[in-house]
């Protein structure tokens, strides 16, 4: 299948035929006729360009939402494949490229480098219909009451007296770790490691374990003592609509919220750091850049999220699972 790379910069269109290393520049509406491009053949695009209709706010999206159902339609007419690529990912893409500066050639040269380099990378479908979804909206709904509970916790640091959660978080330390695989225990500091040898084991204090226990429970419990309800649906949130729509994890993202960024930025972070070493690491005795890493570091850089993830499921799924007992016997309601 050929590969293409399309990029939209200064009111028209660059194509790069990556095959031939061929670069050809094209109005808005030359590109819409897809006569430049093979039949069969593989587009990759920023989601900006060709994922979101045209709005009055923002010169990155090209067409209205009917010129892009039109021209996904198109695409499909003539066998290509159109994959939406993460905008906030490309000047990673440079760094790693080793392309200095923005220009909409070295944007291209630097996807196309990156989407071969990691085959995996996770690549938008183009959607469907432009109308948002109940499950998008009930996650924004979610998210904003979230952030607000988040922002009223780390002031108190996750343990206000009348705080529901904060409560259940310090009683069931021990719970937790009796549940949870030593990868998640790892995660939220409830390893062995953590617990103090001159009291009786008890768990030392550490301000890491509240914050990132504090964060994943408020998802299930509300600090004035009952369980939060998706507003779409009425039910104990699920693990993906809140990994989706509320903490956003995916390379699409924006405006994470407080939650993402307890998880993403400051947990993940600082875990990968320390797995890496690379605190101390960069030309300027700072902190390594990941678009700095080797190929060994990259390498070492996806098993340390990928193993973060799967704790970060595994803790949420426990807690969610504690919660819906308490509903089942009575000790908690739903609202």
């Amino acid at each position: 299948m050929q590969l293409y790379v399309a990029d939209f910069g200064k009111l028209c269109w660059h194509t790069l035929n990556v095959q031939t290393g061929t670069i050809t520049q094209l109005s808005p509406e030359q590109f819409r006729t897809l006569a430049w491009l093979p039949n069969g053949a593989k587009l990759i695009c920023e989601a900006a360009h060709l994922g979101t209709p045209r709005t009055d706010f923002s010169l990155a999206q090209v067409y209205t939402e009917q010129e892009l159902l039109s021209l996904y339609a198109a695409l499909t007419a003539k066998g290509c494949e159109l994959r939406l690529f993460p905008q906030g990912t490309t000047p990673k893409a440079r760094a790693m490229a080793g392309i200095d500066g923005k220009s909409d050639e070295g944007d291209l040269l630097a996807i196309a480098y990156y989407v071969q380099k990691f085959p995996d990378t996770p690549l938008k479908r183009p959607p469907t219909s432009f109308t948002t979804e109940r499950r998008v909206e009930a996650g924004w709904t979610f998210k904003k009451e979230n952030d607000g509970i988040l922002n009223v916790a780390r002031r108190f640091k996750y343990g206000r007296d009348d705080d529901y959660v904060a409560s259940f978080v310090e009683r069931n330390f021990d719970e937790l770790a009796s549940r949870l695989s030593d990868n998640a225990k790892e995660f939220v500091h409830l390893s062995d490691d953590y617990r103090s040898r001159k009291k009786g084991k008890s768990w030392n204090q550490d301000s890491t374990r509240k914050s990132r226990i504090y964060t994943l429970a408020a998802l299930f419990l509300h600090p004035d003592g009952y369980a939060r309800q998706r507003p779409d649906t009425g039910t104990l949130p699920g693990i993906n609509w809140l990994k989706r729509y509320v903490l956003h994890f995916s390379p699409f993202h924006f405006k994470g919220g407080i939650a993402r960024s307890n998880l993403k930025w400051h947990a993940f972070r600082n875990e990968a750091i320390n797995a890496l070493g690379t605190r101390k690491a960069s030309s300027k005795g700072k902190v390594l850049s990941h678009y700095d890493f080797n190929d060994d570091q990259q390498e070492q850089f996806r098993q340390c999220r990928k193993e973060f993830m799967g704790a970060v499921t595994a803790t949420m799924q426990t807690i969610r699972d504690m919660v819906q007992e308490k509903l089942d016997n009575g000790e908690l309601v739903l609202k």
